[in-house]
């Protein structure tokens, strides 16, 4: 009978093949969801940068840049990068991490971003309205060539595939 199983997997290897690789799917995503926190688990945390004092702070991923902090001050969003490990200091801090551009939402976007609160229509819209800067002074739009400049510039800071995102940890 053994001889007629290993006779049938050698003479359909393929089906054998993707039949093994479901099954390990299904094993690593029953593992996955068996861990996960129940009610999805709390947002994660963004690094951001108050306009007018200049510092980084952080705070929940789901707060809608640009927004008001408790001392008044606009804050918009920060995306850190590095071409090696993320360190708490930045570059002029003698550390690896380094700031790739700032990000926030037109007035336009933003206002329906609050209104749509978890709905999935706010998913489809985060891509809408996006401005992105170098220096937290000069807005472009995201979809715009400019804007597209910014992301793609970010590539020369690093060697070829050496670029990583660092969020806060």
């Amino acid at each position: 009978m053994i001889d007629k199983a290993r006779e049938w997997m050698n003479n359909n290897s393929p089906v054998v093949t993707v039949a093994a690789v479901v099954l390990l799917i299904g094993a690593l995503a029953f593992l996955v969801m068996r861990n996960r926190p129940a009610g999805g688990g709390s947002p994660g945390q963004a690094w951001y940068y108050d306009t007018v004092t200049q510092d980084y702070f952080i705070d929940k991923t789901t707060r809608i840049a640009p927004f008001k902090r408790e001392n008044g001050n606009e804050a918009v969003r920060a995306h850190f990068f590095t071409c090696g490990e993320c360190t708490e200091k930045t570059k002029a801090e003698g550390g690896e991490r380094f700031i790739g551009y700032y990000e926030k939402y037109t007035d336009d976007v933003k206002s329906k971003l609050e209104q749509a609160g978890e709905s999935f229509a706010m998913y489809e819209m985060t891509f809408q309205g996006r401005l992105y800067s170098k220096d937290g002074k000069t807005w472009h739009s995201a979809e715009q060539p400019a804007g597209n400049a910014i992301t793609a510039d970010l590539q020369q800071n690093c060697p070829p595939k050496k670029l990583r995102y660092c969020p806060p940890e």
